[in-house]
């Protein structure tokens, strides 16, 4: 017993010092790779939300295309409700504050219909020389109008009468930015830029400037962060990460249809914060396996002093396939064995049930095969008596007989077997396969005095039989 105890104990031991010495000599490394880990899951995750936002984006920009298209057909001095209904779908539909619709003026109404008058904002004179009838775009406003900076759909309309004007939306920047830093607890600082580098909004606490009224990132972020190399990753449309010493890292993503980039900051200690977070966790799930493992050795100890001191009821033991119920091989053959064994003559009838096609069907269908196994192994269960030895073999029966001395005995099973040949062919589980049942059979002790020699005269009955037709009993004959 003790020897049993060691062999379990002693490679368990092994395993636990060595996971150890692991931990300890490749502890910087693994540092080093959970941190690019982390990295990479700021940056697949806000490119993630990003996604979503772009979504928004496109829903945004459909929508005011398809508004354009329709207020081409209006009066602007006469048909202004029916106008300020393309706007308010706008509103509607989308994440958009307002949307408004103007003249070369800047004289308009909005969803509501109330009047608006563009001209007295900055931004309007980029939109009155940036944008044609026709044209379509995009501008940044970064004047404090709408509630922060903003997002201007811009369309460039001809309406009826020949009187150009414009469709211009709004979006708060606020609104577009919203969940993109907030699901990624190790980013300390991060900012929405412009192309050029403008701040449209920004998460937690600058790095430089925090009281100042700024309007570019870089002047927010760390006075070694390489702007160049990020403006020219922008320029690509591609993702990068950085470290920046004294300070962190720094992770900046694409955002391809909405513009512009997301530049998010991980302080060292935000970065040290998750990385023994996530040895921790290690660990912990390694203290979880060497525990479940002393149990499992425990369990197996124990089971083994079980059935080391456990005496067998009988002369072989019955084990069932878990799948079928039915006695596995070895099983049959030890109470076939024990049966034929006992003193006085004993007999007894063999039979080897094959289903035809089943290795082919098993092939691409094994689901449905095994369906079919387990609803005839039913079948079997409820035709036949507790004493006698039914069991599966593969995907074969075999059933023996107890006490089948009289020949009008062997008759009445062949022709119960010929039933339940019928009832396996009605199986819907059957129905269109083309599997069909096919029986050999063996007499006991004319064809065989054990298990072994009655299995091989069955399965000779059953070749031969195969060579002529199928769903049929035949019998062995030397």
């Amino acid at each position: 017993m003790k020897r049993a105890l060691l062999s379990c104990l002693v490679p368990v031991l092994i395993f636990a010092v060595a996971v150890g010495i692991v931990f300890k000599t490749y502890s910087n490394d693994l540092r080093y790779g959970i941190s690019m880990f982390e990295i990479q899951s700021v940056s697949s995750g806000i490119a993630a939300e990003l996604y979503k936002k772009d979504i928004n984006y496109v829903r945004i920009r459909d929508y005011q295309d398809s508004a354009a298209k329709a207020l081409k057909t209006f009066d602007i001095a006469d048909e202004k409700a029916d106008m300020a209904d393309w706007a308010s779908v706008i509103v509607t539909n989308t994440e958009c504050l307002t949307s408004i619709i103007c003249d070369s003026e800047g004289n308009g109404f909005d969803e509501r219909g109330k009047t608006v008058n563009l001209s007295n904002y900055d931004f309007f004179e980029q939109i009155r020389d940036g944008f044609d009838a026709d044209s379509s775009g995009v501008l940044y406003i970064t004047e404090d109008i709408f509630g922060g900076h903003s997002v201007a759909f811009i369309n460039g309309i001809r309406f009826i009468g020949g009187t150009k004007g414009y469709l211009v939306s709004i979006l708060n920047v606020e609104n577009l930015s919203e969940g993109i830093f907030e699901k990624q607890k190790s980013v300390s600082y991060g900012v929405w830029v412009a192309v050029r580098g403008h701040i449209l909004t920004e998460y937690g606490d600058r790095i430089r400037n925090a009281d100042k009224d700024i309007e570019m990132a870089w002047d927010a972020l760390p006075e070694n962060f390489n702007s160049e190399r990020f403006q020219h990753a922008l320029m690509q449309g591609a993702t990068y990460d950085e470290e920046i010493p004294g300070y962190g890292y720094a992770v900046a993503v694409p955002a391809p249809v909405s513009g512009g980039s997301i530049i998010a900051l991980i302080s060292y200690d935000n970065m040290n914060k998750a990385v023994d977070g996530a040895i921790h966790g290690y660990f912990i799930m390694f203290l979880w396996i060497m525990t479940l493992t002393a149990m499992l050795i425990a369990v197996l100890f124990v089971g083994h002093i079980m059935a080391y001191s456990k005496r067998r009821k009988s002369r072989y033991v019955h084990e069932k396939d878990f799948v079928t119920g039915l006695l596995t091989e070895d099983s049959v053959e030890a109470e076939v064995n024990a049966y034929l064994s006992e003193p006085g003559e004993r007999k007894g009838l063999m039979f080897l049930l094959s289903i035809d096609g089943s290795k082919e069907f098993r092939k691409t269908k094994s689901e449905m095969m095994d369906a079919v196994i387990i609803k005839f192994s039913k079948k079997l269960l409820e035709k036949y008596r507790t004493s006698d030895a039914i069991g599966r073999v593969d995907d074969e029966f075999v059933i023996f007989l107890k006490d089948i001395v009289e020949p009008k005995d062997v008759r009445k099973q062949i022709d119960e077997l010929i039933l339940l040949i019928h009832d396996f062919k009605n199986m819907k589980e059957v129905d269109g396969t083309g599997l069909f049942l096919s029986v050999g059979a063996a007499v006991a002790p004319k064809d065989g005095n054990n298990y072994a020699k009655l299995f091989a005269s069955s399965r000779s009955a059953l070749r031969e039989r195969e060579k002529h037709e199928s769903g049929v009993v035949a019998f062995y004959h030397a």
